[in-house]
């Protein structure tokens, strides 16, 4: 019994009062926990990409499959257990698939709330001996250089609906420098055309998850075949698309259909290659890591090549401008050029010899031979 002049209690039985709405405000009653959860559910998906979501859904279930075969506990794992899951992967799966278990593992262990079996030295140790044990070497794909670029769209039937638009997706990507997902996921409001070129908008990229977006440049080219705007606005005007996808697919009456899938651009550039007899193997991968490898050979800038590919790591860069440089600024290159520079011969007047070289270079070869290979440096 409650004390005179106390308010009554609430009712748990009674509903909810409805929500009210005071001028043009609506005042919702009390949150819904379930409701909530949701919200948090659906923040915490769009936190990472729809790839990776997946591969990670997929790592996890494997991984619970794997313990129940073997009669240990998922969640939470043990070090010992996610250890041993880990040799028994070893040899058979790349390091990278090996790599994303673990973060798999780690990342439901997180969202349970539960230690982390990752963080532990054993866990730790054990994949550390698995990547000196079997070491990855990455396939990369070849880069499409400048003059194999212009081979290639010299191959393409750009009478045809579909080839204008093969025309136009190939040189987007290139001196877009463009991943294949960026590339299909182009879209007509995404192209601001200016004097010089346009001005591609990348809404979202594989380093870009929050889709803060970056303007990357399509330069106007001199050569019409080379020219990523012209074949662009052809391709766009052919095709009647102001907006939306921008590269889509096409029947065989030549109408545009849906937006093409990522894997399309490598069947698409393949098959080019494969007309214009070009023997290198395509990929996707080649228009950008070819723009990146074809500005390094040109002399353009580290920093400049940044810009447009969009790279965080100057280590990826620098692969390129090393595979670039590789015959035009490496040492022996550089020394070659010198030595051509230096000593031009004739037809009839034989090659210096090294000595030769060495001595009008003013390099005194004779401290080579002397000087005993034991010593300091050496």
């Amino acid at each position: 019994m409650q004390p005179p002049g106390t308010p009554p209690e609430p009712d748990p039985t009674a509903e909810r009062p409805a929500p009210t709405r005071i001028g043009a405000i609506h005042a919702p009653g009390p949150p819904d926990p379930a409701a909530l959860a949701a919200g948090v559910d659906r923040y915490l998906e769009a936190a990472r990409a729809p790839n990776t979501v997946r591969a990670y859904r997929s790592d996890w279930n494997q991984f619970v499959t794997w313990c129940q075969r073997h009669q240990a506990t998922a969640l939470p794992a043990t070090a010992q257990t996610v250890a041993a899951h880990l040799a028994d992967l070893a040899g058979r799966y790349q390091p990278p698939t090996i790599q994303r278990r673990l973060s798999a593992i780690s990342q439901a262990h997180l969202a349970a709330g539960q230690p982390n079996p990752t963080d532990t030295a054993l866990v730790r140790e054990t994949h550390r001996g698995i990547r000196r044990t079997h070491p990855h070497n990455p396939r990369q794909a070849e880069p499409l250089r400048g003059t194999d670029l212009a081979t290639l769209v010299a191959a393409i039937d750009t009478t045809t609906t579909a080839g204008a638009r093969d025309h136009a997706l190939v040189l987007t990507g290139w001196w877009g420098a463009l991943r294949r997902s960026e590339l299909v996921a182009v879209h007509a409001e995404h192209l601001d055309l200016q004097p010089g070129g346009i001005a591609l908008t990348v809404a979202g990229s594989k380093t870009d998850q929050a889709h803060n977006g970056a303007v990357v440049a399509l330069p106007r080219h001199p050569q019409p075949s080379l020219d990523p705007v012209r074949a662009l606005e052809r391709w766009l005007d052919l095709a009647g698309i102001d907006t939306g996808p921008v590269f889509v697919g096409v029947d065989r009456h030549g109408n545009p259909r849906r937006q093409l899938s990522a894997q399309s651009v490598n069947l698409i550039l393949k098959r080019h290659a494969e007309t214009a007899g070009l023997t290198i193997s395509l990929t996707g991968h080649s228009l950008r890591a070819g723009f990146a490898t074809t500005a390094a050979e040109a002399g353009v800038s580290e920093h400049r090549i940044m810009n447009q590919t969009r790279h965080r790591s100057t280590e990826t860069v620098r692969r390129y401008v090393r595979d670039g440089e590789l015959f035009t600024n490496s040492a022996p290159a550089q020394l070659a050029q010198r030595w051509q520079r230096r000593r031009p011969t004739r037809q009839s007047e034989p090659a210096p010899t090294a000595e030769q070289w060495w001595r009008d270079n003013h390099v005194p070869i004779d401290t080579y031979e002397t000087e005993p290979n034991d010593g300091p440096g050496h």
